[in-house]
């Protein structure tokens, strides 16, 4: 597998910021080779310091409309380790866009890492008790949130709506299936579904276009949450978005939701996923976390030893980030 260099002015058509092209990685595992599995991992976590991984492509249009809008200033959602929170205050730093995020629960001096570089990128960091927070949809709270602070574009949590799945539809523009073998899986973390949505998305138009030939690959999510079916739920609510020539496309897409693997909850892990991780990290080079990418790998390792991945298949991980620099200051 190797990268379609030709799909990078798609990234720069957004020209604000110096984005890299992402490469693939192969990986070479002896618990792949002796089960025939090809394994490649796309590197979306290179392409930028800061506004890595799936996040420039959710944020990508939600922000352009900001631009062509007449809003004063963003606001979002999100957890103390919030990694949208913290990819929207570095583009809103760099763009010179004031970011408000509101955080769930406590904020806890000295800041963690992530709400810390959030803050010096000047995003106002705001706390929101739990139970305030499940309150974030409602249209009551959210004019409680303009009539406080104005004249703000609102995103959802994650950066999560149409117009993060019309951006992620952009990171199969990256793939190139001309080397691929017949039986094809993409994988990647879920925590929202919007990327998924839009990878989903991206796929079944690159087929009917006739852009790609060979089979279609499948779309394996693997959950990071202990929340049966809420995942699914989200991808079938953001595709029913969706036009209704996209939703006879999107009858083609063999997809499921895998979830097994969430190590004990969002941001939690177990015993097992830690001994992978440091397995995984003793052999390759390809960093991972535990919230997100930790959980990827493992699942896709463990379901190819389990042979619920079949022998002759070509697999290809996103790496949707989530490695940030814990002691920057800007």
């Amino acid at each position: 597998m190797i990268i379609n260099r030709d799909t990078h002015s798609k990234i720069k058509e957004f020209p604000f910021f110096d984005l890299k092209a992402p490469r693939l990685d192969l990986v070479q595992d002896s618990a792949l080779t002796k089960n025939g599995v090809n394994f490649t991992v796309l590197r979306l976590d290179e392409i930028h310091r800061f506004i890595h991984g799936n996040k420039f492509f959710k944020l990508k249009y939600n922000l352009i409309d900001f631009l062509n809008g007449n809003f004063d200033r963003v606001l979002s959602f999100g957890g103390a380790y919030s990694n949208h929170l913290y990819a929207l205050a570095a583009a809103g730093r760099h763009l010179g866009i004031e970011t408000i995020g509101i955080v769930r629960g406590e904020l806890k001096e000295p800041l963690n890492p992530v709400l810390g570089f959030a803050k010096d990128c000047g995003m106002l960091l705001v706390a929101c008790d739990r139970n305030e927070y499940r309150q974030k949809e409602e249209a009551k709270f959210r004019e409680k949130l303009r009539a406080k602070f104005g004249n703000v574009m609102i995103l959802p949590e994650g950066g999560s709506n149409k117009r993060a799945v019309l951006g992620c539809q952009e990171i199969v523009d990256y793939f190139d299936w001309r080397v691929c073998a017949q039986q094809k899986v993409v994988g990647l973390a879920c925590g929202t579904g919007a990327t998924f949505a839009g990878i989903g998305l991206g796929i079944v138009r690159r087929w009917a276009e006739g852009s790609e030939s060979g089979s279609m690959p499948s779309l394996l999510g693997i959950s990071v949450l202990k929340a049966s079916g809420y995942i699914e739920k989200q991808v079938k609510s953001l595709w029913e978005q969706c036009s209704d020539e996209e939703k006879e496309m999107l009858r083609s897409l063999d997809w499921r939701i895998e979830e097994n693997f969430d190590g004990g909850g969002y941001a939690r892990t177990d015993p097992q996923l830690k001994s992978f991780m440091k397995e995984f990290e003793s052999r390759q080079s390809v960093p991972i976390e535990p919230v997100y990418t930790g959980k990827l790998m493992n699942a896709l390792f463990s379901l190819v030893d389990e042979r619920k991945i079949d022998a002759g298949t070509d697999v290809l991980a996103i790496h949707t980030g989530g490695l940030y620099e814990p002691h920057v200051r800007l």
